[in-house]
């Protein structure tokens, strides 16, 4: 059980970019994708995943990876 209220907090930002990443909130957890739509193709993003519910957000340490608008892969490592 996830606790109630619980969500994912999908945050991505141009990596070239100042300022802060938008937020979206996925409030279904077998929701295994999401789609950005009207970026422009092959540009670098900072993304992050963290989960929470009304207790707060997770304490998990959150690991920002780096993806490519419109890359067919989820994501790519930065490792």
């Amino acid at each position: 059980m996830n606790g109630r209220g619980f969500n994912y907090l999908v945050k991505y930002k141009l990596l070239s970019s100042p300022g802060r990443p938008q937020t979206i909130t996925i409030d279904d957890p077998t929701r295994s994708e999401v789609v950005i739509h009207d970026r422009e193709t092959f540009r670098q993003y900072e993304i992050s995943v963290q989960s929470a519910n009304e207790m707060g957000l997770s304490t998990a340490r959150v690991i920002p990876r780096i993806g490519y608008s419109g890359e067919g892969s989820k994501y790519s490592t930065n490792e």
